[in-house]
């Protein structure tokens, strides 16, 4: 794969989409990125890409971290066919991660809601310090959007003021009413002309049954797949085990937390297990401590 390195000191995320301009892969950014309601750059970065190319976008990945300032710290398989991203940028001027959820179709729960051709089949281009960004284009962001918050079962109000952004009467009511069963339109509606988000998150179960699945077979499939890469996992198990010794009162609680919340900040999740001394022990030599926390000698 040959890659521009030239631009290697601009942040991961637009090096990431100037080599896929430049490899023409078909993509869109959907969500918040790279909008007024995106603070500082620190969310998630959600991308939908043509299945065609779904492969070397990932390869792109790999490579862009490899003996670079970018490094890969996790590749999540969340849905059979999304990725989420962890990377770690080490620049002179600061240290950032960066969350790049890649998919195709949109999946939730293995059904197949928005298909990767609708997702990429209006965009607009933005420009962002010389690199040209694809984003989906409002009313097929609004679907996704809202779909997506509503199959979480949670739209903030933030969230709902980015909905009312994007937003247009006359476009999205008849996209709503394609991906959306006649029982919960009204409700839909009725929360975006009050401007009232309580209308959608107390009709949140109903909703949720009313989004269309128009992928019956498929989902079936996905199904299939879904149970096999669980499995997989189960008696494939990644990760570490460590074990921190050391006397009452060295540490080792604070150098735990501190891992801990490290561990947290990179998407890995992790199990605390607190080991007590053998009861076999010879008693005659443990010294019992009132407070391991006094000053020394213990």
């Amino acid at each position: 794969m040959n890659l521009d390195k030239s631009n290697l000191g601009k942040n991961f995320p637009l090096v990431f989409f100037d080599n896929l301009n430049k490899l023409k892969v078909d993509y869109c950014i959907l969500g918040k990125s790279f909008s007024k309601f995106d603070k500082n750059h620190q969310g998630d970065i959600d991308i939908a890409i043509n299945k065609k190319d779904i492969d070397r976008a990932k390869n792109l990945i790999f490579h862009l971290t490899k003996n670079t300032n970018f490094y890969l710290l996790k590749d999540i398989q969340h849905e059979i066919n999304s990725n989420y991203y962890i990377i770690f940028e080490n620049n002179k001027e600061y240290k950032i991660l960066h969350r790049i959820d890649i998919c195709t179709d949109y999946i939730r729960k293995c059904k197949i809601i928005l298909k990767d051709k609708f997702l990429l089949s209006k965009t607009k281009n933005v420009v962002v310090e010389k690199v040209e960004l694809k984003i989906a284009n409002n009313v097929i962001n609004f679907i996704y959007y809202l779909i997506k918050k509503i199959r979480k079962n949670h739209i903030s109000e933030e969230d709902f003021r980015f909905l009312l952004y994007l937003y247009d009467q006359n476009i999205c009511q008849e996209y709503i009413a394609i991906f959306f069963r006649s029982k919960s339109i009204n409700i839909i509606f009725q929360s975006l002309i009050k401007k009232d988000v309580s209308i959608i998150n107390n009709n949140l179960r109903l909703l949720n049954r009313s989004i269309k699945n128009y992928y019956l077979f498929s989902y079936l499939k996905n199904k299939i797949f879904n149970i096999k890469r669980l499995c997989n996992r189960f008696f494939k198990p990644t990760g570490l085990s460590i074990a921190v010794l050391g006397p009452d009162g060295s540490g080792k609680s604070s150098l735990i937390n501190s891992l801990s919340n490290e561990i947290r900040f990179i998407g890995r999740q992790h199990k605390f297990v607190h080991f007590w001394p053998d009861k076999n022990l010879n008693k005659k030599n443990i010294i019992a401590k009132g407070n391991p926390h006094e000053k020394p000698p213990y």
